[in-house]
């Protein structure tokens, strides 16, 4: 979904940051340079269940969940109470803001394992996705998860 296309309350702001730096993007690096930009506004890190399940094997995942903070959105066809069960007792200084009843069909990570595996993934995305933007997708994935 393009910036342009969300309906967004005027407190918030999406950025496209990360399109503007050199990879490898690491979120919290991300995130610390939106503070640095707006050190007067409060900088929350907004993502699915899923990400959350995994944020143990991000780089300076705790310093997201304690210091940054993170609205989750439940995920179909995940554990989304015990996820965050274990997020709870596993980040004790926690900041996690879980939202139960929004839309849940798209997601991130889903685009990049079937872009990275070769699968359809049409319905994901926008009909028009440049070559170059599926390689940056793909690059970005093998560089997160190790592959």
């Amino acid at each position: 979904t393009r910036s342009s296309d969300l309906e967004i309350d005027d407190k918030v702001e999406v950025s496209d940051i990360e399109f503007t730096r050199t990879p490898p993007v690491w979120t919290i690096d991300t995130l610390r340079a939106i503070r640095a930009k707006y050190p007067d506004y409060k900088v929350i890190y907004v993502s699915g269940m899923d990400c959350l399940a995994k944020i143990q094997k991000w780089r300076n995942g705790e310093e997201i969940l304690c210091d940054f903070g993170m609205v989750v959105f439940y995920r179909d066809g995940c554990d989304n109470e015990g996820i965050l069960a274990s997020a709870y007792k596993k980040y004790k200084d926690n900041k996690i803001f879980p939202i139960e009843d929004a839309p849940r069909e798209i997601s991130s990570t889903e685009i990049r394992r079937r872009m990275t595996a070769g699968e359809d993934y049409s319905d994901l995305v926008p009909e028009k996705l440049t070559q170059e933007e599926r390689d940056e997708i793909i690059k970005s994935t093998e560089e997160d998860y190790n592959i």
